[in-house]
């Protein structure tokens, strides 16, 4: 079979021991022994041996796209002692991995020493497999869970001052391996309007009753107003990840990593900071109490990132409006909680949230 032909099944997380009825055995990709062949062909120019695939693992599958894998495996550097090792893989419905590869080698050469950017290791054309080191360490939305908030505050400001950096990089310039050049969309205020136009669809289309419908119609007509006013103004473009949210940052005794930059762009840095604090909005809701501690820490990561960056307050608002309702469009984002109001009540949570003060009642 060809791998490029294989469909995808949609399920979270499982190995490839035949436990899982859902995992296809007839994949060369979660099959460790075909797998052990094609990343030691993916890699074979990269100064790394890979002996053996011990077992893979599906993390996440999103089927219309791309699926991310966890190998575990026997490898060595040349001249090296060989070691049990953990690499992560996305395989591409197309070949957006090509595209992807030179943007990761660009962010980890230009980014500052605190940012961690996970290496490419190498990739399959056969498989449409970009291979990528992990990246250890405690992800954000686990820093969230901390009982001791002062902690919480920490890790949040020790974040805002590193995305701040991330931020500060600038576009490559040319480069005489045109085919390494990486190449970035820009993230613009016309974008982020489509964005918001598609949410509102979405809300619109799932029914939800008219009171809220009629108010969403208003509260988007001035959002979209508030993303186009003084977006012309003279800003150099910052480099954003385009997609943040709390599971793409992981706390490393080293540094600070960030993850899934499929979608990174320039434009401007208040588009990942109005997503990090939606996400922190949305945490306090599903906690289903009275005690609200995302404006404390939302205060936090601005207070971090205004240490090294600059931002706008007016900006920030509306990027931040319009990630709450691209989270309130994810039923995906919106389950568990203890307490929290149930998915119907939550989405309206988050749309009245989102609504700009002009329109709320």
């Amino acid at each position: 079979m060809n791998p490029v032909d294989t469909k995808f099944e949609r399920h979270e997380s499982s190995m490839t021991n035949g436990t899982n009825p859902r995992v296809r055995m007839d994949d060369p990709v979660l099959d460790p022994s075909r797998a052990t062949r094609l990343i030691q062909e993916a890699t074979s120019d990269t100064g790394w041996l890979v002996r053996e695939v011990r077992s893979v693992e599906v993390v996440s599958d999103r089927a219309d796209r791309r699926r991310t894998l966890r190998f575990r495996l026997t490898a060595r550097r040349a001249g090296g002692p060989a070691a049990e090792i953990s690499w992560y893989g996305r395989q591409y419905r197309g070949s957006e991995g090509e595209r992807v590869a030179p943007i990761l080698r660009f962010l980890r050469a230009a980014a500052a020493p605190d940012i961690r950017i996970p290496a490419p290791l190498g990739y399959s054309r056969e498989a449409r497999l970009l291979l990528m080191s992990e990246s250890a360490g405690r992800p954000l939305s686990g820093a969230l869970e901390d009982p001791i908030e002062s902690r919480v505050a920490a890790s949040l400001k020790r974040l805002g001052r590193s995305l701040a950096s991330f931020h500060s990089i600038r576009s490559p310039g040319p480069s005489a391996r045109s085919a390494e050049r990486p190449s970035f969309g820009r993230w613009d205020a016309f974008s982020e309007s489509l964005a918001l136009d598609e949410a509102e669809n979405q809300l619109l289309a799932a029914g939800v009753e008219p009171r809220i419908a009629e108010r969403l119609r208003e509260g988007c007509a001035a959002l979209r107003a508030d993303i186009t006013k003084d977006a012309g103004v003279a800003r150099a473009p910052s480099m954003v990840h385009r997609q943040l949210s709390p599971s793409h940052v992981i706390f490393g005794a080293d540094g600070i990593s960030l993850v899934d930059l499929d979608e990174a762009a320039f434009g401007e840095p208040e588009h990942d900071l109005g997503n990090l604090v939606a996400h922190l909005i949305l945490w306090d809701l599903k906690r289903g109490t009275s005690a609200r501690l995302a404006p404390g820490r939302a205060e936090a990561l601005r207070a971090g990132y205004l240490g090294g960056g600059a931002l706008r307050p007016n900006r920030l608002a509306a990027y931040t409006s319009a990630a709450l309702l691209r989270l309130a469009t994810s039923e995906r984002t919106k389950n568990g909680g203890v307490g929290a109001p149930d998915w119907t009540r939550l989405t309206a949570v988050l749309i009245e949230e989102a609504l700009p003060e002009a329109v709320r009642v």
